[in-house]
């Protein structure tokens, strides 16, 4: 999961031909891998997760290609939202067991 996401953020930057952005990118590739690799160990892969994670993607690549910088802010603004109410649920559940054992 954590390439998969990866992989689709660098493809974002490639295809924007933005050399400043290539290159702000480039200098921030290894912390960004290892957050989303975090990110993946942090959050359980549910079907909702999984669901969530593709559909984000999708409306961001249509917003994209349809160059609706309106919709794509609420879009990139409501994954990062959602993406850390996953990972704080996660990490109640995991406070929640470890205070069970």
């Amino acid at each position: 999961g954590a390439l998969a996401d990866f992989a689709f953020h660098s493809a974002l930057v490639a295809a924007a031909h933005a050399p400043v952005l290539a290159a702000l990118y480039a200098a921030l590739a290894e912390p960004l891998f290892h957050s989303h690799v975090y990110r993946r160990r942090t959050t359980p892969a549910t079907e909702d997760f999984k669901a969530y994670v593709f559909d984000d993607h999708r409306k961001i690549l249509l917003a994209l290609v349809e160059h609706d910088v309106h919709r794509l802010d609420a879009v990139l603004r409501h994954h990062f939202v959602i993406g850390n109410e996953f990972r704080k649920q996660a990490t109640i559940q995991e406070v929640l067991r470890s205070r069970t054992v």
